[in-house]
């Protein structure tokens, strides 16, 4: 396989010899796998010597080189080795199996990424040339001495270009025609587009990966959903291997830092909730925004759009994500305690002492724990205190009665996290679940806005326009967006 045609969302194999990262007298064949809901995957035929009488499960994380039969250099890094098996492999050699951080096809084979930097990262999002929005090209119907004919005049689309100062870099999104010939009523015409990362200095992979899946993550958030990344391509320069065999300048990655979703469905213009066209003229602010708090917002948002891929499956894993990522992202924008930490101590101290003396040890650990959060506010005093931070009709779009709605809300939170307990009854897993899970869901689109600066009135718009909150429009009245 060509390393052209390395995607991240296709399974890929390679075949070649395999050695730890030092030890090139040390090779095994071997075949390096790649699948996208699984990962990378090192099968050997056979062992390492140097790992003679030790489980690999029991080394710490290694890097492993490899070069392909085609002669292509391959470097994985953060190599954890998951079996060893014998008799599975032909004359009755043992079969090793490494699972792999990140492949670097065409990869620098130093066996030393903390010193491995590069220049720039160039990879490309499904869907991201809808996202976008603009046609560029010009479609011209006529006729010419009595045939129809069709003409396409290029518009050379402008490269989008955002300053990352909270990490020193640039963002650019670049588009480059793709013209395939139709039958002759059509003519098909479209753009293939792709996200680079520019820093002003060389940085390491896992800055790479860090900065690739905070945006990633917002622009799944905007495109309404999970995305995955198709394809990364790293860039470095001409320095030699360890080997002193050239270094490539273009490196095709591999890699499972997140995991991503095996199976994303097809978008239209119903699931996306903004697209660039609807703010163009606020995007560098927002992506500014979120790559200065990534750091502190990534994990709850990462935790909706893991909502997202449970959407008609099970109700109620829907509603407690749609409510823990609320919960997170509360506590991280503002922790909220009903008394400074110093009056806490005090009563915490006054609590413990009273626990009566004799009471089982598992319940006393249980009042403690307990009690040692009791200073905390309640997820029902968060969701309303979230809900009063947005505009006026924002909040009436999530309930008219906020506070009602925060309660039950918690209160339902409560009843589904504890469905295992015997003789605890059922809750309502009709409309009303639903309905609930809508209005979280909602809240938290609408906090996120309104923390990346999107005008207000975009918000109406999106959450019209969008088929997530279908159920929850006819409160809304007939006002339109």
């Amino acid at each position: 396989m060509s390393t052209k045609e390395i995607m991240l969302t296709e399974q890929y194999a390679v075949k070649g010899w395999w050695w730890p990262a030092g030890d090139p007298e040390d090779k095994c064949p071997g075949e390096l796998q790649f699948d996208p809901g699984h990962g990378l995957h090192l099968e050997l035929m056979g062992a390492f010597e140097s790992f003679e009488g030790e489980p690999i499960e029991s080394r710490e994380a290694l890097t492993i080189i490899g070069r392909a039969v085609d002669g292509r250099p391959i470097t994985l890094l953060r190599c954890f080795g998951t079996s060893q098996k014998g008799l599975t492999c032909v004359g009755g050699l043992e079969s090793c199996r490494f699972f792999a951080h990140a492949a670097l096809i065409e990869g620098r084979a130093r066996g030393d990424q903390e010193h491995d930097h590069f220049e720039t990262c160039r990879f490309r999002l499904l869907d991201l040339e809808d996202w976008l929005g603009d046609l560029p090209f010009k479609i011209e119907d006529g006729h010419q001495d009595g045939v129809r004919t069709l003409q396409a005049t290029y518009l050379q689309p402008a490269d989008i270009r955002i300053a990352l100062k909270p990490v020193e870099a640039e963002l650019r999104i670049l588009s480059t025609p793709s013209f395939s010939i139709g039958d002759r009523r059509e003519l098909p015409l479209s753009r293939i587009s792709a996200v680079v990362i520019d820093p002003m200095t060389p940085r390491s992979l896992d800055w790479y990966l860090s900065q690739i899946n905070c945006v990633r993550d917002l622009f799944s958030f905007l495109m309404g959903g999970p995305n995955v990344i198709t394809r990364v391509t790293m860039y470095g320069k001409n320095e030699q291997f360890a080997q002193g065999v050239d270094v490539p300048r273009e490196t095709h990655l591999l890699y499972e830092p997140i995991a991503q979703p095996s199976v994303v469905k097809p978008r239209d213009f119903g699931d996306m909730l903004v697209r660039r066209t609807e703010v163009e003229e606020c995007f560098s602010d927002i992506v500014s925004q979120w790559v200065e708090s990534y750091d502190e917002f990534g994990w709850p948002l990462r935790l909706f759009l893991t909502q997202q891929l449970s959407r008609h499956e099970y109700r109620e894993p829907e509603f407690l994500l749609a409510a823990i990522a609320l919960e997170g992202w509360s506590r991280r924008a503002k922790p909220s305690k009903r008394v400074s930490d110093e009056q806490y101590s005090k009563i915490k101290s006054a609590l413990i002492a009273s626990i009566p003396h004799g009471v089982p040890s598992d319940l006393r650990d249980s009042l403690i724990s307990r009690i040692e959060h009791g200073n905390e506010r309640s997820l029902a005093h968060r969701l309303l205190e979230m809900i009063r931070s947005l505009p006026t009709d924002a909040q009436r779009m999530i309930d008219d009665n906020p506070r009602t709605f925060a309660r039950e809300a918690a209160d339902m939170r409560n009843d589904v996290a504890h469905l295992l307990e015997k003789g605890r009854p059922s809750v309502d897993r009709g409309e009303r679940l639903l309905e609930l899970t809508a209005k979280l869901e909602l809240l938290f689109t609408f906090v996120v806005f309104n923390h990346l600066h999107v005008p207000s009135a975009e918000w109406r718009a999106a959450a019209h326009r969008s088929r997530r909150f279908a159920l929850l429009r006819p409160s809304w009245g007939t006002a339109k967006p």
